[in-house]
């Protein structure tokens, strides 16, 4: 009996010991023009994304940057432009590790990228809901998902305030831009030092920046279907004809197709264009895009 005692409470105290030895997670606070926000990381389940985001943080990287980025119950993005919307130049993109098991639900934090899976560099966005098609579903370019690599663990109010304010044109953005401009004024770090000392051996993409972005969700559907939804795919322009003095020339992002002698724009066409002016999250597109 005795025997068993002992071993019970050498069982007891050899797992409360593990526990206690485990490393708190590092966490982040971000000081905004709207109020404080407290992200908690996971370098377990995202060790180059954490250390990617870390390593900016500890830069001073995002002092100064705005939330350019603002879609009501969708999500708040910032991180890569300064208040005149200059863009900042970062460091390499990094690997996507949206396979890690963490879903883009309400509070969690993601990094934003482009089209191509690998892209991410610094920006990042708090969804404001449960945005299930941006999750992982296939290691594919387009099943690949946003790397949730964190959550907002204070401040969600803060987030809330931010999706409820008005946007429109802003710099050269046409849209989702703040009416009035929501700073990052600073972050500081905590429980860090482990994960700074020890980067991740493996998987920083070394390729031109681009803009990175969460699409903008349009249905149940897209998530599934291309690399963004279909409202955001930019689709290859045809060749642009002559244009004769009697007709106004088309704006840059009207797509005209064949060519008889009098192009006219037929209802199809400007559908077509439309969906081209309407797309934040195109890679393509000349900078900036939001």
């Amino acid at each position: 009996m005795m025997r068993y005692v002992t071993a019970c409470l050498l069982l007891f105290f050899a797992t409360t010991s593990s526990y206690a030895a485990e490393p708190p997670l590092p966490q982040v606070e971000i000081q905004t023009s709207m109020g404080k926000i407290v992200l908690e990381l996971y370098p377990e389940k995202a060790p180059v994304t954490v250390y990617n985001f870390l390593t900016y943080a500890q830069e001073g990287f995002y002092t100064g940057t705005i939330f350019h980025r603002v879609i009501k119950d969708f999500m708040v993005q910032g991180g890569g432009y300064t208040a005149d919307f200059e863009k900042k130049t970062t460091r390499p993109e990094i690997k996507n590790e949206a396979n890690n098991g963490l879903k883009n639900l309400r509070g969690t934090v993601a990094m934003a990228r482009s089209a191509d899976p690998d892209s991410a560099s610094s920006q990042f966005f708090v969804n404001v809901k449960d945005n299930y098609f941006l999750d992982y579903q296939s290691s594919t370019p387009s099943g690949w998902g946003y790397t949730v690599f964190g959550k907002v663990t204070t401040g969600m109010d803060v987030v809330d305030k931010i999706q409820a304010v008005t946007t429109g044109a802003g710099g050269t953005f046409t849209k989702n831009v703040p009416e009035q401009a929501i700073t990052i004024d600073g972050m500081k770090l905590k429980n860090a030092e482990a994960v700074l000392a020890a980067p991740p051996a493996a998987l920083l993409k070394e390729t031109k920046p681009v803009m990175p972005t969460p699409p903008t969700p349009t249905s149940a559907t897209t998530a599934n279907t291309t690399e963004a939804p279909a409202t955001n795919k930019v689709e290859e322009k045809a060749p642009t004809p002559t244009i004769t003095a009697t007709i106004p020339p088309p704006k840059a992002e009207e797509k005209i197709e064949s060519v008889p002698p009098k192009p006219t724009l037929t209802p199809e066409m400007l559908s077509k264009a439309s969906k081209a002016t309407d797309a934040p999250s195109k890679p393509d597109k000349p900078e900036p895009t939001p």
